[in-house]
């Protein structure tokens, strides 16, 4: 088995997300045609961006006046969930596997054992959160296909507030569902909690705690991945389709917001029949909506007809948590089937 830390000298959101993702098709590729095991943990950080969700839309995610007075990005990552801000105070953690070594549980705990050593006793919250006193300091994502997975996240440090805050725009619907009135009262800098803690000596920690894990392993200390592909993926990453993906006039547009996430359905209509369709959502299930937008693009609005298209993603997973999804979908569309 062969294990890789990198630790980026980079602060490029796309050079960054760049290398992430090639080093993900380079473990994955090994693994299906050679059955290499392999584990990479990559740590990095980035200049002030709000990175989006695939499957988010960057114009009710992000007040872009702000982000351009202010002189940060916008960029959209690989995997689903929430848009977060990063600025040099944030620590981003990579775990990128084949899919035998996949282990989410001890992903979190060499984060939770890092902390620890700082005196700082964290727990998992949520979907996908870490908390202290019920205050978020990190939240992932995550990507998986048969042969390899990736989970990615947040560690807020000493992370600039008023920026967060400023280049967000949060659904008011989401803040209400967890019963809070600000977001500003869920988050908090680990610095609030260590003020001798940084990204440096973090970083350290992190990458110890992840050897303690493999001891036996071959280790490496640099990243292999076919610069061809590092190329293509830095083209796509700074795209502006990529990363605005342009909507159209909505006739119709369904929302709703759920435990698994808000979804945010556009619908250009003739008549009943769906000529475009855009499907925005923070759910960590980022293959869903491109699946449902597959399914019901060009379709009629009937009720058998919505009937038979659920149906049918529902037999194509076999996940319990996903079937859910499908069941919530397809009652979001009750108003309007007949």
């Amino acid at each position: 088995m062969k294990v890789y830390i990198v630790k980026s000298k980079n602060s490029d959101v796309f050079q960054n997300l760049a290398l992430e993702f090639s080093m993900y098709k380079f473990i994955e590729h090994k693994f299906k045609e050679e059955r290499e095991s392999s584990l990479a943990l990559f740590l990095w950080k980035n200049d002030k961006t709000i990175v989006l969700g695939r499957n988010q839309n960057v114009y009710s995610e992000c007040n872009l006046k702000f982000c351009h007075d202010n002189k940060i990005l916008i960029s959209r990552r690989l995997t689903g969930g929430g848009a977060v801000f990063h600025d040099i105070g944030n620590l981003n953690f990579s775990f990128i596997s084949s899919s035998d070594l996949h282990n989410l549980k001890n992903n979190y705990k060499i984060i939770q054992n890092a902390l620890f050593n700082f005196g700082i006793s964290s727990e998992l919250s949520g979907r996908n959160d870490l908390t202290v006193d019920g205050k978020k300091f990190s939240g992932s994502a995550f990507y998986n296909s048969k042969y390899a997975s990736l989970h990615h996240g947040t560690l807020l440090i000493n992370t600039k507030p008023d920026l967060i805050f400023g280049a967000l725009t949060p659904d008011i619907n989401k803040l209400k569902a967890k019963g809070v009135d600000s977001v500003r009262s869920r988050v908090i800098n680990l610095t609030e909690l260590n003020d001798k803690i940084n990204s440096d000596i973090l970083s350290e920690e992190i990458s110890s705690e992840f050897l303690s894990c493999f001891p036996s392993s071959d280790v490496c200390y640099y990243p292999e991945f076919s610069q061809d592909d590092f190329e293509k993926n830095i083209k796509l990453l700074t795209s502006s389709d990529w990363i605005f993906n342009p909507k159209f006039d909505a006739d119709l547009e369904l929302y709703d917001r759920f435990e698994w996430g808000s979804i945010n359905i556009n619908l250009c209509l003739t008549g009943n029949y769906i000529a475009d369709i855009d499907v925005y959502s923070d759910t960590l299930y980022f293959d869903i909506p491109p699946l449902l937008k597959k399914a019901l693009l060009h379709q009629i609005i009937n009720s058998d007809n919505l009937d038979r298209i659920f149906k049918e993603l529902i037999n194509k997973t076999t996940n319990a948590k996903k079937n859910k999804v499908y069941i919530d979908l397809r009652k979001l569309f009750d108003e309007i089937a007949v």
